[in-house]
């Protein structure tokens, strides 16, 4: 697990921000996954949203890195 500073500048992605942070607080989401084509802004939408919800049990992984079984990333 990286650590990520939060995005300097985010124009017009107060909405997916909400939607993530809604499906984590709702306790019916244990898993969340962005993507989409390169150069849209994914990275800073997550160092956004990970920055604004350090206080809970969130974390975050590249996909293109996971182990073989992802009962060794816990």
């Amino acid at each position: 697990m990286q650590h990520l500073e939060r995005a300097r500048s985010l124009v017009g992605r107060d909405g997916i921000l909400r939607d993530m942070a809604r499906a984590i607080d709702d306790g019916s989401t244990r898993v969340l996954a962005l993507h989409g084509i390169g150069g849209i802004g994914k990275t800073s939408v997550l160092r956004s949203f990970v920055a604004s919800v350090r206080d809970r049990d969130v974390r975050w992984f590249d996909a293109l890195a996971l182990p073989a079984r992802l009962e060794d990333l816990l």
